[in-house]
């Protein structure tokens, strides 16, 4: 590890995802954020299919629920099903119907329908997470260890980040994230997505921390796949300097813990490992002036965190 990094106390932000622009929606899968890794949200293929014989004599006498198809946890596997979409308003839904929350025996259930009923609560992305208002509260939906359905008041919700929903991850690369220098890079943020799908998951407490460890990991990859191109990492240098000290200073205590986890990460086989060696030797015997002033190399106002 650059020595310029082991002395330094954290990190954060040139951001790595595009800005949500007013009325665009947003695409991708919702996946559980709990300990476990790889179960997505996906909407039933058929009309009913995969409803228990209760709800389904349940719904026998509302007609309405004819275009409803419940919603249910299975393994990531990029299935057309398991595609949802946010818009402006957080609104969930799966093509061109609304995911809602339907109350039964205490409980609530995840369904999609084509229509509004009153019977029916609106769920939205709201802090990663699936919110839904019932009568004059806020909860949200979550898995428990058997992967199925739960509520927990809001107030619960934000108190764990195994209750969070990742949208959009890129999925798990496996052995073939491990082939080569730059790995696969699926949507071309500029980060890896094994150190992507990382970085969102060990990061839930905000936005601006995981934007500045996506800025830092940006400058190590480029860094990376230039390991043997003396002038280009040398140039790349001021850069990862300065998301170095604005992930410094937006992660604080927990800056030089996450930093040799990330490092792990990005450098994870041996190919890679030489390379971060050949990049460490281009840097012996230089010395670098760090700024007093951490917050003035990220490219926003400290804002109270999320």
């Amino acid at each position: 590890m650059r020595k310029r990094h082991m002395s330094t106390v954290g990190f954060i932000v040139f951001v790595a995802a595009l800005l949500v622009l007013s009325g665009f929606t947003r695409a991708g899968s919702l996946e559980w954020g709990g300990q476990e890794e790889g179960v997505c949200l996906q909407e039933g293929s058929k009309e009913r299919d995969q409803w228990s014989q209760n709800i389904k004599k349940k719904f026998n006498w509302l007609p309405h629920f004819s275009g409803g198809r419940l919603a249910y946890s299975r393994s990531c596997d990029q299935d057309k099903m398991q595609d949802w979409e946010v818009d402006e308003d957080e609104v969930v839904s799966g093509e061109g119907r609304r995911l809602n929350v339907f109350r039964w025996r205490k409980q609530f259930h995840p369904l999609t329908s084509e229509r509004k009923f009153g019977v029916l609560y609106p769920v939205r992305y709201l802090q990663q997470r699936l919110s839904f208002q019932f009568r004059d509260s806020r909860y949200c939906l979550v898995l428990n260890k058997n992967k199925r359905f739960e509520s927990l008041s809001w107030e619960q919700c934000l108190q764990s980040v195994d209750t969070r929903w990742l949208f959009d991850l890129p999925t798990d690369p496996g052995e073939d994230g491990l082939i080569g220098l730059a790995g696969i890079d699926s949507n071309q943020d500029g980060v890896r997505d094994d150190v992507e799908r990382f970085i969102e998951r060990a990061l839930g407490g905000s936005e601006k921390e995981r934007k500045a460890a996506l800025s830092f990991a940006n400058s190590l990859q480029k860094e990376l796949i230039s390991a043997y191109d003396q002038n280009t990492v040398i140039a790349l240098e001021p850069e990862t300097g300065a998301a170095l000290d604005c992930m410094s200073f937006v992660l604080e205590d927990k800056a030089t813990k996450f930093l040799l986890e990330l490092e792990a990460k990005t450098y994870n086989t041996s190919e890679r490992l030489r390379a971060w060696n050949k990049l460490n030797s281009y840097f012996s015997g230089m010395t670098f002036t760090l700024t007093d002033d951490l917050e003035s190399q990220c490219n926003f106002k400290r804002e109270q965190q999320n």
